[in-house]
């Protein structure tokens, strides 16, 4: 019986053996990126329901890298680290802009800010990826 370590072991180099459930974190992204596209999709009309699920999956995966700490090296660890507590926060600042929608709470200034903020967060999580894939 041939090991799938050894015949698939390009997607799971960066990836600790042991404890098991690090060799499993690929698959959960995958299904991560399944879920957010099926909300996107079926809950057009949702808002709340879009972003709660891509802010619920976004900090599962959060959970998951803290808990299980899946990669080898510290670097990767902390560049994820950081993408996925950015993008936390952007799912939150988001979240904020749809209920500002209906509830009027945010002055024009404040949307604007808000919506800097969340340019400024994809930007550092691009610079980031970039410099890492880069320099790394």
């Amino acid at each position: 019986k041939e090991d799938p370590l050894k015949k698939f072991g390009a997607f799971y180099e960066e990836f600790k053996e042991i404890p098991r459930a690090c060799q499993y974190y690929l698959p959960f992204v995958l299904l991560r990126r399944l879920a957010i596209v099926i909300a996107l999709v079926f809950w057009q009309s949702e808002p709340y329901m879009q972003v709660s699920v891509m802010t619920s999956v976004s900090f599962l995966c959060l959970v998951f890298i803290i808990g299980a700490s899946p990669y080898k090296e510290k670097k990767v660890k902390f560049l994820n680290l950081v993408e996925e507590i950015t993008l936390s926060l952007i799912h939150v600042l988001i979240y904020l802009l749809i209920y500002d929608q209906n509830a009027s709470y945010f002055d024009s200034s404040q949307r604007w800010a808000i919506g800097w903020i969340i340019i400024a967060g994809v930007c550092l999580n691009l610079f980031l990826v970039i410099g890492f894939m880069l320099f790394a």
